[in-house]
């Protein structure tokens, strides 16, 4: 992996990273919410259309981590 294509990647994973932070502190903050007897932000269909989008980009990370890692011995 060349040292652009490595930034690109690093800079991808970092995207994808942040995000996945802030869709599960959204699924987080419902859960909390939940577990004290308040109404949840969310409605259900809402929390699980931001599971499967942080379920994709959970895989974006390990997809970019694996071509991080098989850069490393090329």
């Amino acid at each position: 992996m060349n040292r652009a294509a490595l930034k690109n990647a690093i800079r991808q994973l970092s995207q994808d990273s942040y995000t996945a932070s802030g869709l599960a502190n959204l699924l987080y903050q419902d859960l909390l919410s939940t577990e004290n007897g308040i109404d949840p932000k969310h409605t259900t269909t809402e929390q699980l259309h931001i599971a499967t989008a942080l379920k994709q980009f959970c895989q974006n990370i390990d997809k970019a981590v694996a071509e991080m890692e098989d850069g490393e011995g090329k």
